[in-house]
């Protein structure tokens, strides 16, 4: 259980008020974590940087726009890209993403584990184990 992962590669783009710059991105999701999804931004000066935030959150933004902390998503109103906002301490970005391939990757987790499902793929015992003994390999002293 918790094997099952998918991930595609897209091109999103990074809206500024001075220009717009395509940026190599990856939508990741694993079903040992099946509540949320990884954007990653490969960046070849800093290496991955990874936003984590629920899948509910990126199904939703998909028709209507959510999100109230860190990160916010919404449609075009053309209903042809999404549009997603992140904010942090040391500021804000607008990127956007074409509908198709973000569907298409939703439609993957989906298969992977259906919705109402998740909490089926949660291994509680281990997290509880890891909780209360997050190093099992070091005897307690």
């Amino acid at each position: 259980m918790g094997a099952a992962r998918t991930e595609i590669h897209l091109t999103m783009r990074m809206i500024t008020e001075m220009a717009t710059t395509k940026v190599p991105t990856r939508l990741r999701y694993a079903a040992a974590d099946p509540f949320a999804v990884t954007l990653v931004f490969d960046s070849d000066a800093a290496g991955p940087i990874e936003w984590i935030f629920a899948r509910e959150l990126l199904v939703v933004g998909v028709t209507a726009a959510c999100g109230d902390g860190d990160v916010r998503i919404w449609p075009a109103e053309a209903g042809n890209q999404i549009f997603i906002q992140l904010s942090s301490p040391s500021g804000r970005a607008l990127f956007a993403a074409g509908i198709e391939p973000v569907g298409a990757f939703l439609k993957q987790t989906v298969g992977l584990v259906p919705f109402g499902t998740e909490h089926a793929q949660l291994d509680l015992d281990l997290a509880l184990q890891l909780l209360f003994d997050p190093d099992p390999g070091v005897a307690p002293i």
